[in-house]
């Protein structure tokens, strides 16, 4: 793929290399700059119209829209950029490094991140550079000319961002012509004169810097009737005293009172980016790292800061008495050299804050308890940094003092293995490395239970080894110094709670998953959801639990072994199993009610429509599998059971297959013979999902074996017709209409009209595959019928897509499109049925000539399908879009497409997919030259034996066009004769067609 590089800081434009890209009129302009600002992000067509159009969308708008794309898609071609259509909109995947904008942005960011000062000044230089006049010059909407103005206000700042670093370089000397010049286009801009005076009067002009801020001063009052901010009415002052602080900068060795470099420091660059505000608190769980944060990025730092750096430990975490503000400020003030220390606190701490008044320093204020011990040890009219760390949140003082707040997370596995192999050498730790892995994973991500495990001095394995003792964190003390143990620091943070947030910290010790909701919690503790939420606030505040998201909350695996080493409550655990058993039957009564489940008593939730339900389930998911794990008994089939019809909506197999048979021993053992045949039924029908026909023949036959014993009708009906579905993809055709037929006449003696329903699509679906086009119809619109009366939207889904397919071979492709995308507008989830749906519609599209859209689809139906592990629709998929490289001339893409989809099919025995391909890889090859009978004619035989009579009908006209290629006129003529009389039978129009013009050439030559 060539390079290619974007210009949007000047006028909108392309390069690939020297040469410039044609991307024509203005307007196209506009579409591609509007996708280029938000690169690598969803973009909804909406959006798009407003952004390239603003009032003046045209009529058609969308259809212009689609065509502009399309466009850009041509000119791009074979360059490293691609526009797609995702879900939502659309995305133009590029480098951010390839567009001048985003790479402006990105040094922006990297020069801020810097410490030193000239490499800040160099990176915002290079920024500068890439401006090339205003931004997208040459077009114009209102979203454009908004954009245009913010950036203009970005760029003027990091203009004066340069001046204020070449300032603290020494560089005032150039400044002062460049700076009188913009003072003059720019006369009442507060911070460039500013600049300007402190230029002046280190440039040894202390009687012109006097007279920029007087004539500041009359122009705000001439225009704006105010007086200069504070911060240049500070900086007059220093002028006339001539203080330090606008002194020329001189390099003074600081005094450093901070612990040094910390030894094996590992990741933590966001956070070190953040820090550098005037006021900083570092909060977070105990060992996570904090006090080596702040050590750290004052080391880094030392430079900014030449009147020294100041520490104290505040001993808020330890079992002793912390230290008090008093005495931290005697420490400081001796410090500071300060021979006489007033007695009282008041009066050391406003001798404190005069005498760093004007400084730049770095304060360290490590291990708080609380904002009182804090705030007497906050300077005032300090021009440094002050870094805070403890375990609580210190609301008051972020409140109180705008203090910027970090919540510092414990580290990736990536960070992790990089600290073990600083330790223990990185040859010692990729030598073990799943040793290594486990090992981080084990110590949680906390860097001092990494540290304390790697103290030990020897390998991985070892280290291992010694943790899988783990019984009582013993493995994470450090023989001879008690305060270092992980189980010490934990415990100093658990005996500061209240006893009601320590009950329920003991508790979400036995949570079965990684995360937990507050209703989760208040199910623990017996409380309401009110107070829940209190304790969870006062047990996050503490930092022995995290918020990752609204409503969710973790507690690290290290501190959940320490919770329940606290002692358990099995009462509450059964609390907690009771309210996500009740709550999943709700939602999933909500998410999918047609879905045939055990027998279940009404139940109370706060779940109200299928959206909320379907959410809830995508939240707690894994909880649920963990508690179908760990419950045992009627908890574990009962939730099996429940989850069913959502994991076959969602496709997540892995945990569908875990819970089913979790749930299968679990009825076992109870010897319940309806729960086993349940869950039979649940193994089956994902085994069915992923393409697995013999276990999901084997469980469907156990399953309807099990209900005909206990005497469960509807059950026995399920599993005769989903055993139909099975025979249907293995291409016994005649096997799964019997199946069937038996399950409409148990389905019709119990009055299940929902299950009948159900049948008659799946005899719809057997007589569309046997080419009973029209009788497939009838079946198919009663099915449709009963399923909207019943408001069963899955039913109503596949009922529309069968007709889209339906009237597809029919020849009435608007209204097959017209099915589909109603089906799709649903909206239900339903990524495997929805993967399947996009690939016909693709095809639909393709019949229409609407080739960009149909190839949108065809990958949109690609990555769903391999998301949910759809094999069916993923095969499907790729001869879509085989399709469309033959409309393209792209038919090498195409045969390799098809001979893919080929592989697919016959990995899972999908024995119509196997047909299909083999008919569209023959006609593909024919269009490359290189005509070969033998696909076609395997695809004829299958086609026969199994019954498909359109794919028949197909895969003779497939043989027809390879016998003609090879120079077989005869026997073409007579495969076309034979493939006629089948689609005269069938109805399907554009084989008929096909096939007609066919011959017709054929008889001419």
């Amino acid at each position: 793929m060539g390079e290619v590089g974007f210009r949007l800081l000047g006028p909108v434009g392309a390069w690939s290399g020297e040469q410039a890209v044609q991307l024509g009129h203005g307007r196209r302009r506009c579409v591609l700059a509007a996708l280029l600002v938000d690169a690598n992000q969803v973009v909804s067509a909406e959006q798009l119209l407003e952004r390239a159009w603003g009032d003046g969308v045209p009529r058609q708008g969308r259809d212009t829209l689609y065509t502009y794309l399309s466009r850009l898609r041509q000119v791009f071609r074979g360059l490293d950029v691609a526009i797609t259509r995702r879900s939502g909109g659309y995305v133009l995947a590029v480098d951010p490094q390839a567009v001048d904008l985003h790479r402006f942005h990105g040094l922006l960011a990297q020069g801020r991140a810097e410490s030193g000062l000239a490499e800040r000044l160099a990176l915002f230089d290079e920024a500068v550079a890439l401006w090339r006049g205003e931004a997208f010059a040459g077009v114009s909407t209102p979203w454009l000319d908004d954009v245009r103005e913010n950036l203009a206000k970005e760029r003027f700042g990091v203009e004066l961002d340069r001046v204020d670093l070449r300032l603290a370089t020494g560089r005032h000397g150039e400044l002062v012509t460049e700076l009188a010049a913009a003072v003059r286009e720019h006369p009442l801009d507060e911070r460039l004169t500013r600049q300007f005076m402190l230029a002046l009067y280190r440039s040894g002009r202390q009687a012109d810097a006097l007279a920029a801020y007087q004539g500041l001063r009359d122009r705000l009052a001439d225009a704006l009737g105010v007086d200069p901010l504070p911060e240049v009415q500070r900086l007059h002052t220093a002028l006339l005293r001539q203080t330090r602080e606008v002194a020329p900068p001189v390099e003074v060795p600081p005094p450093v009172q901070v612990p040094g470099v910390v030894p094996h420091f590992v990741g933590r660059a966001e956070a070190l980016r953040e820090l550098g505000r005037p006021v900083s608190v570092i909060v977070g769980t105990a060992g996570v790292g904090k006090s080596a944060l702040a050590a750290q990025w004052a080391y880094l730092h030392r430079r900014d800061f030449p009147d020294g750096q100041l520490y104290v430990d505040l001993r808020g975490c330890d079992a002793a008495e912390p230290l008090s503000a008093s005495e931290a400020l005697k420490g400081f003030l001796r410090a500071l050299g300060v021979e006489r220390i007033p007695p009282g606190e008041d009066e050391r701490a406003a001798l404190y804050r005069s005498t760093l008044a004007g400084s730049r320093m770095v304060v360290v204020l490590d291990n708080a308890r609380s904002a009182e011990q804090v705030r007497p040890l906050l300077p005032d009219r300090h021009g440094g940094v002050v870094l805070v760390t403890s375990q609580d949140d210190l609301a008051g003082l972020v409140v109180r003092t705008g203090a910027h707040r970090i919540t510092l997370g414990r580290f990736t596995e990536p960070e992790a293995l990089e600290l073990l192999r600083q330790v223990l050498g990185a040859d010692r730790v990729d030598a073990e490395f799943p040793a290594a892995v486990e090992l981080a994973r084990r110590c949680a991500g906390l860097p001092l239970a990494l540290r304390v495990v790697a103290r030990r001095s020897s390998g991985p394995a070892d280290l291992l080894a010694g943790l899988n003792d783990l019984g009582d964190l013993a493995a994470l003390d450090v023989p001879g110094d008690p305060a270092s143990s992980v189980r010490t620091v934990f415990s100093w943070s658990y005996r500061a709670l209240p006893l009601p947030a320590a009950r329920l910290f003991r508790l979400l010790g036995w949570h079965p998953g990684a995360e937990h909701s507050a209703a989760a919690a208040a199910a623990l503790a017996g409380a309401d959801l009110p107070a829940a939420r209190r304790l969870l606030d006062v047990l996050r505040a503490a930092h022995l639990i995290e918020q990752t998201a609204p409503d969710r909350f973790v507690m690290h695996d290290l501190l959940r072994l320490y919770a329940r080493q606290l002692g358990a409550d099995p009462q509450a655990l059964g609390r907690l199993a009771d309210w996500y058993l009740q709550t999943a039957c709700a939602a999933a009564e909500l998410v999918n009610p047609a879905m045939l489940r055990l027998p279940r008593p009404e139940v109370r939730t706060a779940l109200t429509d299928r959206a909320e339900a379907l959410r809830w389930l995508e939240t707690e998911r894994h909880n649920l599998v963990a508690l179908v794990r760990t419950a045992g008994g009627p908890v574990a089939w009962r939730l099996a059971d429940a989850l069913r019809g959502y994991f076959w909506l969602r496709k997540h197999h892995d945990d569908w297959l875990d819970t089913a048979y979790e749930g299968l021993r679990a009825s076992v053992v109870d010897g319940d013979l309806r729960a086993q045949a349940a869950m039979h039924h649940g193994i089956a029908t994902a085994r069915l999902s992923l393409s697995h026909h013999l276990l999901a023949e084997k469980h469907f036959e156990l399953a309807r074996t099990l209900s005909e014993q206990v005497g469960w009708d509807e059950a026995q009906a399920a599993a005769l017709g989903n055993l139909g579905v099975v025979h249907r993809h293995r291409g016994r055709l005649r096997a799964a209409a019997g199946c069937h037929a038996r399950a409409l006449a148990v389905a019709r003696s119990v009055g299940e009209e929902v299950g009948e329903a159900e049948v008659l699509g799946d005899l719809g679906t057997v007589f569309y595959e046997m080419g009973h086009l029209r009788l497939a119809e009838r079946y198919c619109r009663r099915a449709l019928a009963v399923h909207r009366a019943h408001a069963s939207r899955i039913g109503e889904f596949t009922g529309l897509s069968l007709l889209g397919r339906i009237c597809f071979e029919l020849g009435a492709i608007s209204r097959s499109v017209a099915f589909f995308t109603t089906a799709l507008r649903l909206d239900l989830g339903a990524r495997g049925l929805e993967a399947t749906t996009l690939a016909h519609l693709a095809l639909a599209e393709c019949a229409q000539g609407e080739h960009d859209r149909a190839a949108e689809h065809a990958e949109e139906a690609l990555v769903l399908a391999r998301d949910t592990g759809t094999r069916g629709a993923e095969l499907a998929a790729h001869n879509a879009l085989g399709l469309v490289d033959r409309r393209w001339s792209r038919c090498a893409q195409a045969a390799e497409r098809h001979r893919h989809a080929l592989d697919l099919a016959r990995a899972d025995g999908h024995r119509r997919g196997e047909v299909e391909s083999l008919i569209e890889l023959s006609v593909a090859v024919e269009a490359l030259g290189s005509p070969d009978p033998a696909p076609a004619s395997l695809a004829v035989s299958l086609a026969a034996e199994s019954g498909y009579r359109v794919l028949h009908g197909r895969a003779l006209t497939a043989l027809a066009r390879a016998w003609s290629a090879c120079g077989a006129v005869d026997a073409a003529v007579a495969r076309c004769k034979e493939a006629m009389g089948i689609h005269l039978g069938t109805g399907h129009r554009l084989g008929h067609d096909a096939t007609a013009t066919l011959l017709a050439e054929l008889t001419r030559s």
